[in-house]
């Protein structure tokens, strides 16, 4: 909800907004619904979305935070279809 305010109030400022997603296990298959949301709400069209490298911490959590090419194909492919 924060965020959302957030983002609400720079809108209403008319900042231009760049969103950078980062696809893990957690997240991969909300990809398709926050991009809508952004696109749809804010109006927002400039988002960056990275697929992870796993080094650092990010390896130590490979387990539960990493998703195969394979599992993203299919939101990755709703979300361009919007």
């Amino acid at each position: 909800r924060r965020c959302c305010r957030a983002l609400e109030n720079l809108k209403k400022f008319k900042v231009h907004l760049k969103i950078n997603f980062a696809v893990t296990r957690l997240n991969y298959q909300d990809l398709p619904r926050l991009v809508e949301l952004l696109m749809r709400r804010y109006g927002e069209s400039h988002l960056c979305v990275m697929f992870t490298h796993f080094k650092g911490v990010l390896w130590d959590n490979r387990e539960s935070l990493g998703v195969s090419y394979a599992e993203i194909v299919k939101p990755t492919l709703e979300t361009l279809a919007l």
